[in-house]
């Protein structure tokens, strides 16, 4: 799949780039500057842009609590710096735009 989604954040067109060595590929949004980590292959990046995590909030709308939390209280937190795993009450509210609970674990693993 070398289709990009739109930005979860604002919605703006992603772009793909590669780095200037040429060895890895990240994909971010001109708009608001959010961005995956470096990945080794474009494809990689792109899935990684792709994936969406159900229940996004935005933090104007309510900030997470610890019930929201996993076992340890942590929850995923995104902004135009960054997305983070971090505890629920450590979200930066001047640099977060949004948050959701972290995925469960997959069913398959022992």
């Amino acid at each position: 799949m070398n289709e990009l989604k739109r930005c979860a954040h604002c919605g703006a067109e992603a772009m793909a780039e590669t780095s200037i060595s040429g060895q890895g590929w990240h994909v971010k949004c001109p708009g608001c500057r959010v961005s995956t980590g470096w990945r080794k292959t474009k494809a990689e990046a792109i899935a990684d842009w792709n994936r969406r995590a159900d229940g996004w909030v935005k933090c104007s709308e309510r900030m997470p609590t610890k019930k929201d939390g996993d076992t340890f209280g942590r929850v995923v937190a995104a902004g135009p710096t960054g997305t983070w795993a971090l505890e629920w009450w450590a979200i930066p509210e001047s640099i977060a735009t949004r948050w959701c609970k972290l995925p469960e674990a997959p069913e398959d693993e022992p």
